[in-house]
């Protein structure tokens, strides 16, 4: 034993210590890692010399956050938990197929379920969750979308809301799955159903952006429900004058549910296929909805990137910013004033970024519709700005390998030199 190396502390060994941890105290996986760290830090102090080397070499491997081995992932409390909660569940779920009526008073322990698995989400490494959902081929997120459909009690359908909120979070495969299934048709008739209560539909609209984030098409018999009149009835309720203190906020959600929505539409694909797009053409003046795009699109940050998943879907904003000044049906959807602030912010990002910056490509696109649809002349100013900017990016050595920046260069030079000199 005298001879003993810190080198004989294993990452397995710490990750164990981590996990006792969290067991004995409930603390996440997260706090528990942090209580070992300080406490060896100040154990540390009072040590005799052979015990500091056997502690620096722990929090040495804490510094790292320690990987455990999936033998032992897979024999953690908190797997093991996860397995149990998901057979109780699938038991509920279907029991309540075979019934329309309650046999006994259930609430309670479902809701004991559910608020455990939530609770494991939330705090367990993330890897034991992700670990489960991929060896039990994602069964619980289909069982639990199917149990949403049947419960009424809005108790457990807020417990269900959380739990499809941590599972998108969690994995963009959670997200896949919940598309496919009945879950997006069951929000969508929540939001319908629920315009005036802003406690139910404020939880389902996070569930739907966050479901259509990623900016997976979503299977072509949902648009009978998902379609240009529920887009239609967001901007009615957008548009709709309010009292509520929150308004503006709830405003800014369900823009943002929009913004998602918009994202499966492929550019490439004939605009009037767009749906968003078709909405708003029949929307009479979305005057708040403009200036809320206007607002977000200033802030410089796509309200859309909360999830880490790759791969990761376009920039929503610019995104349809561009649809709307790809059709001449809503091109004015936007005041003078606000192209003008729109130009400007177009013109701030592409002289403040590097020629490789990711998004350029897209905010030379955007500048090249609004060209191609505004009255030039209005914003004379403006393109003086745009044609000093697309001149420098013509003599950018670096721009030159870029062919999609060329192009678009080429074709804006091209839509200045026909429309100014006309």
């Amino acid at each position: 034993m005298e001879n003993q190396t810190p080198c004989s502390i294993t990452e397995e060994q710490v990750y164990k210590m981590i996990e006792r941890v969290r067991c004995e105290t409930h603390l996440s996986h997260k706090l528990a890692t942090h209580a070992v760290n300080v406490v060896l830090e100040n154990f540390s102090t009072l040590a005799p010399p052979p015990a500091v080397q056997v502690i620096t070499e722990i929090l040495s491997k804490l510094e790292v956050s320690p990987e455990a081995p999936l033998s032992l992932i897979d024999n953690t409390q908190d797997m093991t938990r996860l397995f149990v909660i998901t057979e109780d569940l699938a038991s509920v779920k279907d029991d309540a197929q075979q019934r329309s009526w309650e046999l006994f008073d259930d609430q309670a322990s479902i809701v004991e379920y559910l608020r455990e698995f939530n609770c494991i989400l939330t705090d367990a490494d993330t890897a034991i969750s992700k670990r489960f959902l991929h060896i039990t081929d994602y069964y619980i997120v289909n069982c639990l979308a199917e149990y949403y459909q049947m419960e009424t009690r809005w108790l457990i359908r807020n417990l269900l809301l959380q739990s499809f909120d941590l599972l998108c979070t969690l994995s963009r495969t959670a997200i896949l799955v919940l598309i496919a299934s009945v879950l997006p048709l069951e929000l969508t008739r929540d939001v319908q159903n629920n315009i005036n209560d802003k406690d139910k539909l404020l939880p389902v609209i996070n569930v739907l952006t966050k479901i259509f984030s990623i900016g997976e098409r979503l299977p072509i018999i949902y648009f009978d429900t998902i379609g240009k009149e529920f887009i239609l009835q967001l901007l009615n309720l957008i548009e709709s004058p309010s009292d509520d203190p929150d308004q503006e906020d709830i405003v800014i959600d369900l823009v943002n549910l929009i913004l998602v929505y918009n994202l499966q539409f492929d550019e490439n694909r004939s605009i009037s296929d767009n749906l968003t797009i078709q909405a708003l053409s029949q929307c009479d003046n979305p005057k708040i909805f403009s200036e809320t795009l206007l607002l977000l699109f200033n802030r410089g940050k796509d309200p859309a990137k909360f999830l880490d998943h790759q791969p990761s879907a376009a920039n929503s904003l610019l995104k349809i910013i561009t649809d709307i000044f790809a059709s001449d049906e809503t091109s004015n959807l936007f005041y003078k004033n606000d192209v003008a602030v729109l130009i400007d912010i177009v013109l701030r990002n592409l002289v403040d970024n590097s020629p490789n910056y990711e998004e350029r490509n897209e905010w030379l696109k955007l500048i090249l519709r609004i060209l191609q649809k505004i009255e030039l002349s209005d914003y004379a100013d403006k393109i003086s700005k745009i044609q000093s900017c697309i001149e420098q990016f013509s003599k950018d050595e670096e721009r030159k390998d870029l062919d999609q920046d060329c192009k678009l260069i080429a074709d804006i030079e091209y839509v200045l030199s026909q429309r100014v000199s006309s």
